[in-house]
This record gives C-alpha cells, structure tokens and sequence, in this order.
C-alpha cells in the first residue's frame, strides 16, 4: 500500500535558493511539503518573517507544496504568525547545558512553555519539541516524553527523530510506544557514531556521521513497518543531513541525496 502520509523534507541544505528556486526544487523531487527554518541566513528569517513568511507560503503554495511546520525559537510572536497563516507546527528542540543541573534546565523551560498556553490555543498553532542525542533535554523518546507529556497534545506534540532514538541504542518500536500519546510528526535521516582518534589514544573520541538511508543505525524499512503496523498518520520529514567532509552537504549535493532516500522511503510504502 503506497503511504497516505505527508512526505515533507526539511529545507535547511538550500538556504541560498530564491524562494521560487526552493519551491521549483522541492516540486520537483516529489514531497507535498516542507518544514522551513525560521533562522538567520534563510530565506525566511527572525528578521523579516513577518512580511516574508506569507510570500513562502504562496509561492510554495503555487507549486503544491505546502508549510507543514516552522524550526524556529519558541516566541509568542512566531506563534501568532504562523496561526495566521495557517501554520500548524513549531518544530523546537530543548538545548540544554551539561554543566548545569538537567532537572532545572527541564523546569524553566517547562514554565517557558506553559506561559505561552495561550497563545498556542489562540492561533491553532502546537509546539512540537523533538529529541536530539548530545546537549539537549530528551535524547531519546523517554527523555523527550517526561516533558511533552506535561502538556496537552494539542498544545505540545512529539517531533520523534528515530535516527536520533537510534543513535541512543532506542529501538524503534518502543520510541513509537512511549511517544505514542503526543506523536504529531516523525523524522526520518540516518547516522551512526564512529571513533574520531586512533586506537592508540587515551580514551576514545566520538563523532556522529549523517548518511543515506541504508547505511545508518535506524533501519528505515523496520520503521516504516512500525509506523504502518500502528496506523501512524501524520507527516513524516526527511530531515536531508548528510556530513561532509567539513560541514553539511548543501545544494545540489544534498539534493541528490535526499532524491534517493524519498525514492527508497516510498517503495517502503
């Protein structure tokens, strides 16, 4: 059965396209949708959000490709202004300090989000907080849980990355189990941890490399088998990051790269 989910990509390898650029390429490969940074030196940024964001969405939608969610701060302004076009995800992720006491780094943020109740039930608009391994609050979907599930679904969702749950040694079929009750979207990518120093070193070095999708820890056909087995039916975001040699691939490189992954993730349909 081919899927009835929103395939969505996350557009952050093409920050130098002209919005009618962006939208000819994103077309082109095949996804219904995007998930747009909200970020400095994107087309659509902090700066200028509140004039630009409605011409994204046009010329998007221009192309039948629509703004399934916004990676951005958590802002009462960004709320409203997605509310307002329509925008229904605020995809976030909870950075956190090691050297400070993770506990209270949950709390204050936990009372960030609550004073913005309001305005995410006002403009339609949830919160969707995804987990990252490394210096973040919820690596896995059981860190990611004992926060979202402090909230209501509608206001704060689960953005669940399994290639994130992979990297921790998660397995897929319990991430989808504990983040069950508040699952708006799921990310797709793929990468594994390898040693960054000789053998010879004092201690071991780690380094996380992002690759296509058959050659990481998450096993994509395994996921789209659970996510079918459980009727899963919101959007699914291929996240486009692969590591270069120095920095994320972007451009036409990553574009040939996510080409085939969406191509993989579809015969898994």
């Amino acid at each position: 059965m081919a899927w009835t989910n929103r395939l969505v990509v996350f557009t952050k390898p093409w920050k130098d396209d002209p919005l009618e650029a962006l939208a000819d390429r994103i077309a082109g490969c095949g996804f219904q949708g995007i998930e747009m940074p909200v970020r400095d030196g994107y087309q659509v940024n902090p700066e200028n959000y509140r004039e630009t964001l409605s011409k994204a969405a046009a010329v998007l939608g221009g192309k039948n490709v629509s703004i399934e969610s916004v990676a951005g701060a958590i802002e009462e302004d960004l709320i409203k202004a997605l509310g307002q076009r329509g925008i229904k995800i605020l995809r976030v992720m909870l950075g956190a300090d090691p050297k400070k006491n993770y506990l209270e780094q949950e709390e204050a943020y936990y009372r960030q989000v609550s004073d913005l109740l309001p305005a995410l039930k006002e403009s339609g608009v949830t919160l969707g907080v995804q987990n990252h391994f490394g210096n973040f609050l919820g690596c896995s979907a059981a860190g990611l849980m004992r926060f979202v599930s402090r909230f209501p679904k509608e206001a704060v969702g689960a953005v669940l990355d399994l290639a994130h749950c992979a990297i921790c040694g998660e397995i897929t079929e319990f991430a989808l189990d504990i983040a069950a009750s508040h699952l708006i979207m799921v990310n797709i990518k793929s990468g594994y941890r390898r040693r960054a120093n000789y053998a010879t070193a004092a201690e071991a070095e780690w380094k996380t490399v992002w690759v296509g999708a058959r050659h990481g820890a998450l096993s994509w056909k395994h996921a789209a088998e659970e996510l079918k087995k459980r009727n899963y039916s919101g959007p699914v975001c291929l996240t486009a990051e692969y590591s270069g040699l120095d920095k994320p691939l972007e451009g036409e490189e990553a574009y040939a790269l996510v080409k085939e992954d969406l191509a993989y993730w579809r015969s898994l349909g």
